[in-house]
């Protein structure tokens, strides 16, 4: 038995479009308006929907944005090279939509994103800073640092929620657990209700003048990696920033949607939304997506579809849903008996997955993909993370670091779901002993080869029936195609047979410690764990809570409920940004990487 979820009642948005922010706790709306207050931009790059930016415009005379570039505080997970070149190119886009509405955006460096608010609010006497929720745990504790610095100088702190759906602490059990599998946490999901996407300001509060902070290209976010050929290449397939993420939004929704239930898995065509980017730096909501899938699907009256690309959207939320509760999991096991893993530390085997020479050309593609573009097809990502970790049996904390390094869609939350899944380190995930079969997925994934065909020239000439197995080619066919094995294009790295038997033995000796474990613990199948124990459940009172929302607010359960019995079902959609929205703009395919494309 799950409980209901449901927000608490809200005011609605001014006149002026600017949200009402005497919903968050401590906001003096209703009384004196503060002269300054601080609005922090982290992965929010957006004026629509976005919370602590309307409560900052209704809470105090002058606002300042700014973003604080500070890479050192990620650890190990420093943005890579296509990220940085992304998050660049979105900050310029940010700041030219903000000098449009009259304000600025302040660019800082610095090591300690704290202590830079501390100095920012000494220096120009601000009262209050907002800023929207993250929640991996080195965003947790590095906002829960800040907060406690900042209160100790007398500044209000306004956390909002604006990057799910659902907060993590809504979605629970009955008993106030967290859920540790998919397919509850999805039925529980969509019950809740989701307030209706926030409108695009249509002004903003002055900033001040002082201080000046660093130009978009002085503050180096790429250095000297992503530019020249990179950067250029990666400018020729993306467009970074607000209009870019609407304008890719909308496209999917009059092309894509009505046959993503179908096209989903192909990577010989564009099936998925693109989005994932545009999801990560937070150029658009989740709400925002939801509320365009919704009209998009119900006006191409595409249930399937819909109800598919939800799904992915969910999984979105299911990867920061366990990054919150279950914080371990984003580099290490959750089934915790999967820690004696037997791994092949095979530094060799590694290289050559990276750089698509593994000789299995479904998987060499999409490496090669990734390293040209900065992408890979969500289903791609799959057979690709399967291939290292059950093909190769390498450590899946690898592939999720190397693809984490070269995304441009890089999300660590989605990224580590992903890769647990196809590692088999989920309760709800294939078995560990669960081989992906490449022929089978070739034919899925790329029937005519031109995936392959794209990625790996060399096989070019090979007819449909090799192209996904060269080695099975004779040598006349071989010649004809003027390839030679080896040193056009390599031998597989390993047979499938072997392959196979490694990976049997291993999955044989983690069922008995996973036995031996349960048995000691009471008992519990291992199929049920062990599992490590979640978080405690946060203080709701010290949360800040939603801005006021407009209009109905509707679950998955009830749009779903609403196509399938062919009734009319609406979403309001702000389109005083001047982005069509005559579908309800539309959906985004979440990337698995993301694995939700």
């Amino acid at each position: 038995m799950v409980e209901k979820c449901s927000p608490g009642k809200r005011r609605a948005p001014d006149k002026d479009g600017n949200a009402a922010a005497d919903a968050a706790r401590g906001s003096p709306v209703e009384n004196e308006l503060l002269d300054l207050a601080i609005m922090w931009f982290r992965r929010d790059l957006r004026l629509a929907d976005n919370p602590a930016l309307a409560a900052t415009a209704r809470m105090a005379k002058r606002v300042l944005p700014v973003y604080i570039w500070s890479p050192e505080e990620e650890g190990q997970f420093q943005p890579g090279t296509s990220s940085r070149w992304w998050l660049a190119a979105s900050l310029a886009t940010l700041a030219a939509d903000l000098a449009a509405l009259g304000s600025r955006l302040l660019l800082l460096r610095a090591s300690d994103s704290g202590a830079a608010l501390c100095e920012l609010c000494r220096d120009t006497g601000a009262r209050a800073v907002a800023f929207n929720h993250l929640y991996d745990p080195v965003s947790m504790c590095r906002d829960a640092e800040a907060r406690a610095a900042l209160a100790a100088l007398g500044v209000a702190c306004h956390p909002l929620p604006a990057d799910l759906l659902c907060q993590p602490w809504e979605v629970l059990r009955a008993d106030g657990r967290p859920f540790s599998d998919f397919a509850s946490f999805w039925e529980a999901h969509r019950r809740c209700l989701y307030p209706p996407p926030l409108p695009r300001p249509r002004r903003l509060p002055r900033a001040p003048p002082a201080p000046a902070g660093l130009a978009p290209s002085d503050l180096n976010v790429h250095g000297d990696a992503a530019t020249g050929q990179l950067g250029d290449h990666l400018a020729q397939h993306w467009a970074p920033g607000e209009a870019g993420a609407a304008r890719a939004l909308a496209g999917f929704a009059a092309t894509g949607l009505p046959g993503f239930s179908v096209d989903r898995a192909k990577g010989d065509r564009p099936s998925t939304s693109h989005l994932s980017p545009h999801l990560h730096y937070g150029e658009v909501s989740a709400r925002q997506v939801f509320a365009a899938a919704v009209g998009a699907g119900e006006a191409r009256r595409a249930p399937d579809s819909l109800h598919a690309f939800l799904r992915q959207l969910a999984f979105r939320e299911y990867g920061r849903y366990l990054a919150f509760h279950y914080p371990f999991t984003l580099d290490q096991p959750m089934l915790g008996h999967l820690q004696a893993m037997p791994w092949h530390y095979d530094v060799e085997l590694f290289k050559a997955w990276k750089r698509g020479q593994t000789g299995y050309p479904v998987v060499d593609a999409s490496m090669r993909q990734l390293w040209s573009t900065g992408w890979i097809h969500h289903r791609g990502r799959v057979v690709c993370a399967s291939f290292l970790v059950k093909n190769l049996l390498l450590p899946w904390q690898w592939g999720l670091k190397h693809f984490w390094d070269t995304l441009i869609d890089a999300d660590l939350e989605s990224d580590s779901l992903g890769w647990q899944y196809c590692a088999g380190c989920l309760r709800d995930g294939h078995a560990l002993s669960h081989m992906v079969d490449l022929a089978e997925e070739a034919a899925r994934y790329d029937p005519g080869g031109a995936h392959v065909r794209r990625w790996i020239p060399t096989l070019a000439r090979l007819p449909n029936s090799h192209i996904h197995s060269p080695w099975t080619a004779s040598p006349d066919l071989l010649a004809a195609a003027g390839i030679q094995l080896g040193e056009d294009y390599p031998f597989p790295v390993l047979d499938m047979p072997s392959m196979r038997s490694t990976l049997d033995a291993a999955a044989k000796a983690m069922d008995e410690a996973a036995a031996e474990e349960a048995a000691a613990e009471g008992g519990r199948r291992p199929s049920q764990g062990p599992f490590r124990p979640s978080t405690r459940r946060p203080d709701l009172t010290t949360c800040s809570a939603l801005p006021a929302f407009a209009g109905a607010q509707h679950s998955i359960g009830t749009v779903m409920n609403s196509l399938d019995n062919q009734a009319s079902f609406s979403v309001t959609v702000d389109s005083s940004d001047g982005v069509a929205t005559e579908l309800g703009a539309a959906t985004a395919g979440c990337q698995l990487s993301d694995g939700t494309q």
